[in-house]
């Protein structure tokens, strides 16, 4: 089985940090055959500010938009011979993200956790705060980078607990670590309040599970019991003193379907980590697989 990837959606404001993001589209890009889909989101007040004296604004922020991907496509060797198009849209970003990535059938969404300037210095795109709330919205899985780093997956962190829905995302993570030739390192986090309540055997068991799947599939595991008071931190903390390349974590489902849900251990893991993190709906057991609603 192959990671399956047909369409990566990528927000952008053409800053440094969020050509980060684009690099990693382009390497996963490379990897899968996939094509890009680069997505610009103009506010109503950018709009409004930037191009109330021209006429055609389309015409004129296209082909502005056109003449930065095509240095950025000079610049950057990931992005080489990689199929993609720019679209321009205008609204909400975290909103637009989410509309565009399911009227596109995005497989994967790829953004920078926080963004400067845009095409003029009077343009912001700040993609920091919307980096959580897109997760929140969307069930496709969001690959989001936080910095500036040179792209690459060669460790891969998948924290565990005992619930079946955290396993779900090991295929996914096996599939990625075959295709980058990367090693898993899979953590069990303990917190002192959850050694009274929760059976550290069953913890273990589910670790050496994980594990001997990992290596049944021909990848390099390394695993890790962590007791820590808080499981972010402990993640974070494993994670930069491996210096990982990506955290896969599960992100939480709400019973009522309206209500956006972003667990408060994965809202922060996002927010705070150092290497990229990929966040996956609980509907979503593998990459590439489309879901409803």
């Amino acid at each position: 089985m192959e990671l399956k990837i047909e369409k990566i959606l990528v927000p952008t404001d053409f800053s440094e940090l969020s050509m980060t993001a684009m690099k990693y589209a382009g390497l996963v890009a490379r990897e899968t055959g996939a094509k890009l889909l680069i997505l610009h989101v103009m506010e109503s007040y950018e709009y409004n500010t930037i191009l109330q004296d021209v006429i055609n604004y389309n015409e004129v922020l296209q082909e502005a938009v056109d003449k930065k991907m095509a240095k950025i496509k000079e610049e950057h060797e990931e992005l080489w011979n990689v199929e993609g198009e720019v679209k321009i849209v205008q609204g909400k970003i975290h909103q637009q993200i989410k509309n565009v990535a399911d009227q596109e059938d995005a497989d994967l969404i790829v953004m920078g956790t926080h963004g400067a300037t845009g095409i003029t210095d009077l343009g912001r795109f700040v993609l920091g705060s919307n980096a959580s709330r897109t997760v929140q919205l969307t069930k496709i899985p969001v690959l989001s980078i936080r910095g500036e780093r040179e792209p690459q997956f060669n460790k891969i962190v998948l924290p565990l607990d005992v619930t079946k829905e955290t396993t779900k995302k090991l295929d996914t993570t096996i599939l990625l670590a075959k295709t980058f030739d990367a090693e898993i390192h899979a953590v069990s986090v303990s917190t002192f309040f959850e050694e009274f309540s929760t059976d550290i055997y069953d913890l273990r068991k589910k670790l050496r599970e994980v594990a001997q799947k990992i290596t049944d599939a021909g990848v390099e595991c390394h695993t890790e019991m962590l007791r820590h008071d808080s499981v972010p931190d402990s993640v974070v903390e494993y994670s930069d003193n491996i210096n990982a390349d990506l955290v896969v974590i599960m992100t939480k489902e709400e019973k009522d379907p309206d209500k956006a849900g972003l667990g408060a251990t994965a809202r922060q893991i996002i927010n705070r980590s150092n290497a990229p993190v990929l966040s996956m709906h609980p509907r979503h057991a593998m990459i590439g697989e489309k879901v409803e609603g």
